[in-house]
């Protein structure tokens, strides 16, 4: 008999001595179908969005690519401008100085009719 009291005195004292932990322990947290639905659908949707904001992603860098290709053309056709413009320049500016010279030929020519005339 004693040493049964000594064994149920060691189990309640045990029993004691574990309570607060058994008690810190968390409980296992049961789902319901509804939930778990839930969650598998709002992380569906998340899945959604960011295949979405990577598609978007491309398309921009896509526009973007396009348009350095685009500054990268009307920068060449620019420097293509430029030199058929440097070219007509110097075409018209010996034009002008031809014509210079014609109308002092004729000036002087003039002179010399206008002297033959007279005399």
């Amino acid at each position: 008999m004693k040493s049964t009291r000594l064994i149920s005195g060691l189990v309640l004292a045990l029993s004691l001595s574990m309570a607060p932990a058994i008690a810190d322990e968390p409980t296992p947290v049961v789902a319901t179908t509804a939930e778990v639905e839930v969650v598998a659908s709002a992380t569906q949707e998340a899945k959604d969005a960011a295949e979405a904001a990577t598609q978007a992603a491309l398309l921009a860098k896509d526009a973007a690519d396009a348009a350095t290709a685009a500054a990268k053309d009307a920068l060449a056709s620019a420097d293509a401008a430029n030199a058929a413009l440097a070219s007509l320049k110097t075409q018209l500016d010996e034009f002008a100085s031809s014509m210079k010279a014609s109308i002092t030929r004729i000036a002087a020519t003039m002179a010399k009719i206008s002297k033959k005339l007279k005399a």
